[in-house]
């Protein structure tokens, strides 16, 4: 596989602020291939008090940024990743699993992501193997990356693609 750096290793940027009202997000528009490999690494922030807080990273297709398949991290009272695909035919979970503890403020959370080309997704959460699926919902290239959190604050620290040659 080829790395490649989506943004460097020094770099960081808000995606969220805390607010629930508020969900932003940050958005790296690059045509990834069908089948990759993700290493995205966050620090959390403003974790301890909400109940709601997660952090999504979204692989999608088309102009809404919403269509392709998604990484939810919750680092709460029970913290979990869970790996959705959004369709046109709704939305679906194809896994969930638990972490071993919740995810604190300034803790760093590595989720490393990949789709091999028969359509096997594996997810690791702090480089523990936790989700293993196979899915075939989508075929064509992504067009976009999407890392969020919601009702919490987290900053960007680095994201790395990996294509499969």
């Amino acid at each position: 596989m080829t790395p490649s750096s989506m943004t460097g290793g020094g770099g960081g940027g808000a995606a969220g602020n805390g607010n629930p009202s508020d969900n932003a997000g940050l958005t790296l528009d690059r045509s990834l291939p069908n089948a990759f490999a993700l290493d995205v690494i966050l620090y959390a922030g403003n974790v301890a008090n909400t109940q709601d807080a997660n952090m999504r990273i979204g692989l999608t297709q088309g102009t809404s940024r919403r269509s392709g398949y998604w990484i939810t991290v919750i680092p709460g009272a029970t913290p979990s990743v869970s790996l959705h695909v959004i369709s046109r035919s709704g939305i679906k979970r194809l896994a969930v699993a638990s972490l071993d503890s919740a995810v604190r403020d300034g803790d760093q959370v590595r989720v490393q992501a990949q789709r091999r080309p028969d359509g096997r997704i594996r997810v690791n959460v702090n480089k523990k193997p936790l989700i293993d699926v196979n899915d075939g919902t989508y075929k064509g290239a992504y067009t976009s990356l999407v890392v969020a959190a919601g009702d919490m604050s987290a900053s960007l620290r680095r994201v790395y693609y990996y294509v499969h040659d």
